[in-house]
């Protein structure tokens, strides 16, 4: 009750049908809000997610079917439905491999040299 009544009270009046958690004693209402799913928005609050798991599982779907049809297809490369969704922002969180020490160095400075044109390519 402490972090968010207003998410509990919901939750109860929805998934239970009750509408005044007074007329209940805490210990029964702290039962009830420990069955809640995952996906209520007590649950979610304490998760620290803002989205249900299943949204978050079907847009990472999305994203890998997105990523597939971009290698496929070319074109500008797809925003990530995922991170919009948790807040990720920022620039592509890729991890990129070298063959050799030249590669990376070559790959070193080009970054370098965007930064100091302040991020244009």
């Amino acid at each position: 009750m402490k972090r968010d009544k207003e998410a509990l009270i919901c939750d109860l009046a929805e998934y239970y049908q009750i509408y005044d958690y007074k007329d209940f004693p805490p210990s029964y209402i702290a039962i009830l809000a420990i069955g809640l799913s995952n996906d209520s928005r007590i649950k979610r609050h304490y998760s620290g997610l803002e989205v249900a798991e299943d949204y978050l599982l079907q847009s990472l779907i999305f994203d890998r079917l997105n990523l597939i049809l971009w290698i496929l297809g070319g074109g500008d490369e797809p925003i990530s439905l995922y991170d919009l969704l948790v807040g990720n922002t920022g620039s592509n969180k890729q991890t990129t491999g070298f063959d050799s020490g030249e590669e990376f160095e070559e790959k070193r400075n080009q970054l370098l040299q965007t930064i100091k044109r302040g991020g244009q390519r």
